[in-house]
């Protein structure tokens, strides 16, 4: 019997399930949404693996966004870019680089 991993990530007031096999690339796509939160809520949280995340032109207000170094290595890819973020705290962003891109977002 092969082992099943669950990963779980929340983004705003949408839980998302993601299962497969150890190991697995984990995709994550946002765009044109407005994301709420209240209190010290997390709109996304991506701490392992290998992973392809893209947020493009959304509106995140309150709350934080937790995108670990160790989730965007040499397979992963980040594209975080044109969105709005008022009253948002980054408590793990990657530094910018090749997989990584960070640009045109507006903090207010």
């Amino acid at each position: 019997m092969k082992k099943v991993e669950y990963r779980v990530i929340e983004v705003g007031i949408f839980r998302l399930q993601c299962t497969g096999m150890t190991g697995e690339r984990l995709r994550h796509r946002r765009s044109d949404s407005i994301f709420r939160a209240e209190g010290s809520a997390t709109h996304v949280a991506v701490t392992t693996g290998a992973t392809h995340y893209r947020a493009v032109g959304n509106r995140f207000e309150g709350g934080a966004i937790e995108l670990a170094d160790a989730a965007f290595g040499a397979s992963s890819t980040l594209l975080h870019t044109g969105n709005v973020e008022s009253g948002v705290t980054r408590t793990s962003f990657p530094a910018a680089g090749p997989r990584v891109v960070d640009t045109a977002n507006v903090v207010v």
